[in-house]
């Protein structure tokens, strides 16, 4: 069974506030498009890797394609992130009953047992995103913060990518949300829900490791993680 990844990043990474994308700052002498891209395209069980790419970075992803065996394509993302996800499912070239796993450039440092946890799960299951539990307490509010709900905190998770579906299921939920003027989804688990009645979507553990580069200390972050990871293999202490 085939299984491609999407790796986006086309946003402009607003929230960090540096004058380049943030998928393009360095992390270890990478960027942090390709230490992602790269993440992928060496997990067992991945065939091939699709950049999406905002176009103020398709030269840099360009040149990621070169670099990272594995990659087979790059395409421009769209205005939002269910548009960059179509635009990725629009260079697979692969029957429905194949794997697409969509995940964040901006999570470099997803470890390859998360991925192969995803790509396990898939076997039973229609799509599948690895989550961490909340330790923390958790409010619903309204338009002007008061609160209106607060859920019970063991039934919640805090999700990360890369999340995995059966290609077929994923791209009739995307067509379907394509045309829903009121979606306005934030990742593609959410639109399965939305749009693929009765599929069997699970989770499976994430990684307090695999988080997402938002602000500047969570390059940081990043960084301390990647160097706490050499001295621990440069130890044998694995």
């Amino acid at each position: 069974m085939t299984t491609y990844a999407l790796v986006l990043a086309g946003g402009t990474g607003a929230r960090f506030g540096a004058a380049t994308p943030k998928q393009l700052l360095d992390l270890d002498g990478r960027s942090i498009l390709e230490v992602s891209a790269a993440a992928l395209a060496t997990a067992p069980g991945v065939d091939a890797v699709v950049i999406v790419a905002h176009p103020d970075c398709r030269a840099v992803a360009d040149e990621v394609a070169q670099r990272v065996p594995g990659v087979v394509a790059v395409v421009d993302g769209g205005d939002t992130r269910a548009d960059s996800t179509r635009r990725g499912l629009a260079a697979v070239d692969a029957p429905d009953d194949a794997l697409v796993l969509v995940h964040d450039a901006a999570r470099p440092l997803v470890s390859h047992r998360v991925i192969a946890d995803c790509l396990a799960a898939l076997r039973q299951h229609d799509a599948v995103t690895p989550a961490l539990e909340s330790t923390d307490t958790l409010l619903e509010v309204d338009a002007t913060d008061r609160v209106v709900a607060s859920p019970p905190r063991d039934r919640l998770r805090r999700v990360q990518t890369p999340q995995g579906f059966r290609l077929g299921v994923l791209r009739r939920a995307h067509a379907a949300a394509a045309v829903d003027p009121h979606a306005v989804p934030t990742d593609d688990v959410s639109v399965v829900l939305a749009h693929e009645t009765g599929a069997s979507v699970v989770v499976v553990p994430g990684e307090e490791s695999n988080l997402k580069i938002t602000r500047p200390d969570d390059l940081e972050r990043a960084r301390q993680i990647l160097t706490a990871r050499r001295v621990v293999g440069e130890s044998g202490d694995v």
